[in-house]
């Protein structure tokens, strides 16, 4: 069978199989080598497809969507160097476990190492990054052959899912000629008849292949969590579309009589549900740095990743005896080292069992330590009410300025209930967690803490706001948006509501509160090498891609500036500018205000958020 449209056709298959198998989302960068698969992707009225020009930010936009939704997004771009753009957002996905399916366009064996344009070895081009690579044979009419094609199609979307979620790579070959062919010759139809029918015949992609949690590691957990005196769950960065709901997480807490602590982008801080507000305790930070000495035995059960606040690792070291628990959904997220056991399983799943081993024990026995944890409770929940309180005393002494500080606690307060509230890493990350309680807002968190970098921001928020049609807020610091100012394309053309806050602070402000930023080697002007200042008029960026703009030099304009800006969709761009060095000094006056604080004797419990 000698048929033009194979290309064509064999696209068809593929995309057509994706949808099959549940992808619903794709991010096209379009190229000469890709044509026949961009143009199946525009064609399939089951694919919602978006054209990013940028491949590095079409990766970021895709791996949000993913962290939205728990499905893979299908990334699409050309040969040569355009799929080496993808790298960034395929580590992303990888750490963070994100669901990505990721389809480079690639040329014949018989054009490799000829010098021919737009050519390289893409093989396993992402290493071991990806979950697997597959590599697609040539398009071949043979009815075997366009029934492996489908057969693939359907492995790889599962792949991106279980047993780890990431990303999977589809390396596909593509013969000229790559332009859509009409169905005209006899072979032509044949060819479109065979594709028609196998499409047209039922194949069932797994759907919730989740594996169960080993029960004797369980058990044990159930035991080391009745023999405790105290105990805390901490609950680290956590994907949108996460199986631990916050009822799951309080009816663990309850069983156990442990404290809550969630991070800002756990999900569970700004959720809003009423059955965590008594077991929760937001001062994640000082509550581990200057919290109420536990008991021992003393036991940490730590749901998913570890929590970004940095006083983790030093609670460990300074309580030796603490039994460590990791529920992890894969592999062993223990930096530390310290886990006395790391449980895979679904987190969901896992917290579940053990809360109702918990309650089944309760039911049979008295556990006498039960009432001694909940005490450790209420004073953790003293402690994180005095910490809150010494917040406000801090931010309210420098009201009258804007300070990195100030600016994440007035946006977070102003987010539209229910919305996407993105944060940036370095500093954005650390005073979102430093200054605001989960009262403040209700929202689901997106952020990159698979990799903790900086770039692709921007274009992920855009895919968060693309995949949820709902508003999405981000904040920022002057140097993340410089690393995707390409991303301010892709967020431009939306039809909802994103509203991206830049910290400008004249750089990279989170190396003015390491060691390194108080040697006198470090001094002015070297220490510029690491907080490299951006330098850059924003308004001019605003103008370049056509999109709204205001700046804020005090919280009263940008409290105005927030007024109403949700009512409109589209992008819009908030400059606000802070001091360079209110950082280390709002951090020194949060310190001191801590300390006297956390220092007086335990009073009555107070509401913590």
């Amino acid at each position: 069978m000698s048929a033009p449209s194979l290309p064509t056709q064999w696209a068809r298959l593929l995309i057509h199989s994706l949808a099959d198998a549940g992808v619903s989302h794709a991010v096209v960068s379009p190229g000469s080598r890709s044509t026949p698969f961009a143009w199946a992707v525009l064609n399939c009225p089951r694919i919602e497809s978006r054209i990013v020009v940028d491949e590095r930010s079409a990766g970021y936009f895709a791996v949000a969507q993913g962290k939205m939704s728990g499905r893979a997004t299908l990334l699409v771009c050309t040969s040569g160097s355009a799929a080496a753009n993808y790298y960034p957002s395929v580590i992303e996905a990888s750490e963070s476990q994100t669901p990505l399916l990721v389809l480079t366009a690639d040329r014949p064996l018989d054009l490799q190492a000829r010098g021919a344009a737009q050519t390289i070895d893409q093989v396993k081009l992402y290493g071991d990054h990806v979950r697997r690579y597959v590599e697609l044979a040539l398009p071949d009419p043979d009815l075997s052959s366009l029934r492996a094609l489908r057969s693939t199609t359907f492995s790889a979307e599962l792949l991106t899912r279980v047993p780890r979620p990431g990303p999977v790579h589809l390396n596909a070959r593509a013969r000229k000629p790559l332009a859509p062919q009409p169905v005209a010759s006899a072979d032509d139809y044949e060819l479109a008849s065979s594709v028609d029918g196998i499409l047209a015949q039922p194949l069932e992609a797994c759907r919730s292949p989740t594996g169960l949690p080993d029960a004797a590691s369980l058990a044990r957990l159930v035991d080391a969590c009745c023999g405790a005196r105290a105990g805390i769950i901490l609950c680290g960065p956590e994907a949108a579309a996460s199986s631990l709901e916050p009822a799951r997480v309080a009816a663990l807490a309850r069983a156990t009589g442990f404290a809550v602590l969630p991070e800002a982008t756990s999900q569970l801080r700004f959720c809003g549900d009423d059955s965590l507000r008594d077991v929760s305790c937001d001062a994640i930070d000082p509550l581990l740095r200057d919290g109420p000495a536990p008991p021992e035995p003393y036991v940490i059960v730590q749901l998913g990743r570890p929590p970004t606040a940095s006083s983790y690792e030093a609670h460990l070291a300074r309580h030796a005896h603490a039994a460590l628990y990791v529920l992890a959904r894969t592999g062993w997220p223990d930096p530390t080292n310290r886990a006395r056991m790391v449980i895979n399983g679904d987190p969901g799943t896992m917290v579940d069992l053990v809360a109702q081993e918990l309650r089944r024990r309760a039911s049979l026995e008295v556990n006498a330590l039960l009432s001694e944890r909940q005490a450790y409770r209420t004073r953790l929940r003293t402690a994180d009410a005095r910490a809150w309180r010494a917040v406000d005393v801090v931010l309210d002494a420098g009201a009258a300025m804007l300070s990195e500080g100030r600016v994440v606690r007035t946006v977070v307060g102003n987010v539209p209930a229910g919305s996407v509230l993105a944060v940036g890493n370095s500093l954005p990350v650390r005073e979102l967690d430093m200054y605001c309680p989960g009262r403040l807002a209700t929202a689901r968190m997106l952020s990159q803490r698979g990799t903790n970098g900086i770039d692709g921001l921007v274009s992920g928020a855009a895919g968060a706001a693309d995949v949820t049609r709902g508003a999405v807020t981000l904040i920022l610091g002057d140097v993340s948006l410089l690393h995707d100012l390409g991303g301010l394309w892709a967020a431009r053309s939306l039809g909802v509501p994103l509203v991206i806050v830049v910290i400008n602070n004249g750089g990279g402000r989170i190396f003015d509160t390491i060691a390194a930023a108080e040697t006198p080697a470090c001094a002015q002007p070297e220490i510029e090498a690491w907080t490299t200042p951006p330098r850059l008029d924003l308004r001019g960026a605003a103008q370049l891609f056509g999109v709204r703009y205001c700046a804020a030099r005090n919280p009263r304009e940008l409290e105005a500036a927030l007024q109403g800006v949700y009512s409109t969709p589209g992008l819009c761009l908030v400059e606000a500018v802070v001091q360079p060095n209110s950082v280390a000094d709002e951090h020194r006056r949060y310190r001191a205000e801590l300390d006297r604080a956390l220092s007086r004797p335990d009073a009555a419990p107070q509401p913590a958020s």
